[in-house]
């Protein structure tokens, strides 16, 4: 994920990274090696994330999202539905599948959600998400 990251970065130019920093899978140290001041840390503050991408896009930047896909649809549902889905903003959201037999609460939430594009695989698929506008929600199992 290093490596897709870095070179997201380097190619999109307005791409803010926003992390809960609770997955560990979405190791995002070479990414803020390169490009700390377009890495931001939440811990877990879904919610608030979610709200301040909205506000990134606004600004003319392309906020990516990274955390748990449970929580980020779940705790962070109305943000996501009225600060990023509703107006249509471009914001990208990755969530890593859960391993818990919990895990597909993202899948039934995402269907009802406007103007969402919806991915499912891995890192790889984020390149073909930014270069559409819009939110986007790419499940990595």
């Amino acid at each position: 994920m290093n490596s897709t990251l870095l070179k997201l970065g380097k190619n999109f130019k307005n791409l803010v990274v926003l992390d809960t920093g609770s997955v560990k899978n979405f190791d995002c140290d070479e990414f803020v090696k390169f490009f700390s001041e377009r890495y931001f840390g939440f811990g877990l503050a879904e919610s608030n994330m979610v709200s301040a991408a909205a506000g990134f896009a606004i600004a003319g930047k392309t906020p990516v999202i990274f955390g748990s896909a449970r929580f980020l649809l779940s705790t962070a549902f109305d943000q996501v539905y009225n600060d990023i889905c509703l107006p249509n903003l471009n914001v990208k959201i990755v969530g890593l599948a859960s391993t818990l037999g919990d895990g597909e609460v993202d899948r039934e939430l995402v269907k009802i959600l406007p103007n969402m594009k919806v991915e499912e695989g891995d890192f790889a698929v984020l390149e073909k998400m930014l270069g559409e506008y819009g939110p986007g929600y790419l499940r990595v199992v």
